[in-house]
């Protein structure tokens, strides 16, 4: 299969090597490798944004089962009604018996900033109703419980968004500098922004280069 902008969801969850090096480039928050992957992560935004018109059910419940330790459940539990957010793309189902732990979005149809789709169709496994939340996904921690039929801790998260007055200034600005324009000189504001000048410099001088 040839890569093009429409089919960058598909090269993300078929291809093995892909999705393995998105995410641990994402997870290791590796600068320099991130602006190779700008345009990658933006094709993938794009399509989520499109591939998200066709949500019928737009208030959801999903789930997603992962292994933590005891230490990440503690950072958890001390940060309830705290936010946080997601470092890399975030892949969840609407069966729960297809993940351990699961998240309650809770969401608006007119907020854009919202970027999250059912995947299913363009994947192997259609069984697996698999809804996809774009990296930078910010989600305020609720709850969390102990259930001791299934023996695992149930962490609810509600998603968040532009209309969230505490958030609204960073995630306009993450998305025009970042997925709007996925220039070498918006990664060096963004950079910039973040005291990080040394790797500022080296956008600004790649861009002049190029």
């Amino acid at each position: 299969m040839c890569y093009t902008s429409s089919n960058a969801i598909q090269w993300y969850i078929r291809e093995s090597f892909v999705f393995e090096l998105v995410n641990k480039v994402l997870r290791s928050k590796d600068i320099d490798k991130l602006i190779t992957l700008r345009l990658l992560i933006r094709d993938i935004y794009y399509q989520l944004r499109k591939e998200q018109k066709h949500l019928t059910d737009i208030n959801a419940t999903v789930y997603r089962g992962q292994v933590m330790s005891l230490k990440e459940l503690k950072n958890l539990r001390d940060n309830i009604g705290n936010l946080i957010s997601m470092n890399s793309f975030l892949s969840t189902s609407k069966a729960r018996d297809v993940a351990q732990m699961f998240a309650e979005s809770s969401t608006h149809p007119n907020d854009n900033s919202r970027t999250f789709a059912e995947i299913s169709h363009l994947g192997s496994y259609g069984d697996e109703e698999e809804i996809l939340f774009m990296l930078g996904s910010v989600f305020k921690l609720q709850d969390m419980d102990y259930d001791e039929d299934d023996k695992l801790w149930i962490v609810k998260l509600v998603l968040c968004g532009e209309n969230d007055n505490e958030l609204k200034d960073v995630l306009i600005s993450m998305k025009n500098d970042i997925i709007e324009r996925p220039s070498l000189t918006s990664v060096g504001l963004v950079l910039k922004k973040m005291g990080d000048i040394d790797r500022a410099a080296k956008c600004f001088q790649q861009h002049m280069d190029s």
